[in-house]
């Protein structure tokens, strides 16, 4: 039932064809670009929206016809992983083909002087995960860099405003913004259809089990075409070729699960304690949680780094935060995703 598992792979960028409802954005992305490419200082341009809503896929898409150029160097850097100041530098040199990176051994210092050389053509980045950089340094250092332009993709623009005020403070005023909503039921029925199409052999889905897919996914694009998946594979599994109520209810459990277990495994090392934290002893308050972590772990991250990472974990619905000010409490978050297994 699945000929090409690609395009109903969220993580893929896709051809320009499957991209639905998205047609504006990605011309204003590209009209960024060209804006930001004459720039003799570009400033960066930001895209902010919840999970789901066609940020990463935009920004990659518009990248990957940048980097067809000859005349211009491209890189994708996920700061989830690549956060801290030097494992970031690091990323971006490399995925830059500058030519010094040496396997964790290249001095911070020649990172440097390598972004900061007259650059023999123009560079493009893409900051995916933003909010997980804690430190002003490599911003700097990306801002100052000649011929270097940033796009920035965030969750929400004003947790960069509160909680990494000293890092964006780093980086020159007057960015630019494109916000992304969450996508309709009809939205996300197009999308679905589209992905159907292209990636599903016959005819193995109905319009209505497509607008049931699009609600289960609740504007999230990410889930609905793991539903998609999903219920192809158990509609497969069962030997027919229509993907069917039962189908469809095993495609949304197993999609939440595999969504909420591939953020799991996303998680640093501290992230990890707090969560399991939260799983074994929650709900807590963010005071008390932050204390426990303190006790758990041997060099704890600050106060505003901590908040920081409970707010990645909200977004993607491994938590929820309820309450205000001191009366704020964290557990773990199962309305949206399948109930967790522990990380330990």
């Amino acid at each position: 039932m699945i000929c090409r598992s690609r395009v109903l792979d969220p993580k893929e960028v896709p051809d320009q064809e499957l991209i639905v409802h998205r047609g504006g954005h990605l011309q204003d992305v590209r009209v960024a670009f060209q804006r930001m490419a004459a720039a003799e200082k570009p400033s960066p341009f930001m895209l902010t929206g919840p999970p789901g809503t066609g940020k990463t896929l935009i920004a990659r898409n518009a990248l990957r016809q940048v980097a067809q150029q000859e005349d211009i160097r491209t890189a994708y850097i996920d700061c989830w992983t690549d956060y801290d100041d030097y494992h970031l530098l690091t990323e971006v040199v490399d995925r830059l083909n500058l030519g010094v990176v040496h396997k964790n051994s290249t001095a911070r210092g020649t990172l440097v002087n390598a972004l900061h050389q007259p650059a023999d053509k123009a560079r493009f980045i893409i900051l995916d995960e933003l909010e997980m950089v804690h430190e002003a340094k490599p911003i700097q250092e990306l801002a100052d860099a000649p011929s270097l332009s940033v796009a920035c993709i965030v969750n929400d623009p004003d947790e960069i405003a509160d909680s990494l005020s000293d890092v964006w403070d780093g980086v020159p005023k007057g960015s630019q913004r494109l916000e992304f909503r969450h996508y309709s039921v009809s939205e996300l029925v197009e999308i679905l259809s589209k992905r159907a199409a292209h990636g599903l052999s016959g005819d193995p889905v109905t319009e209505r089990r497509l607008e049931q897919m699009a609600e289960a996914a609740a504007g999230d694009a990410r889930l609905g075409i793991c539903i998609l998946r999903e219920a192809a594979r158990h509609a497969r599994e069962a030997g027919v070729a229509q993907i069917g109520e039962t189908h469809l209810s095993q495609g949304v459990e197993t999609a939440r699960r595999k969504l909420y277990q591939a953020t799991l495994e996303r998680l640093t090392t501290h992230q990890q304690v707090l969560y399991n934290i939260v799983v074994s002893q929650g709900p807590l308050s963010p005071g008390e949680l932050r204390k426990r972590y303190r006790e758990r772990i041997d060099d704890p991250r600050s106060r505003q780094t901590v908040n920081t990472y409970l707010d990645k974990m909200e977004h993607y619905d491994l938590i929820t935060v309820t309450g205000r000010t001191q009366a704020r409490s964290c557990q773990v978050d199962t309305s949206g995703y399948a109930p967790p297994e522990r990380i330990c």
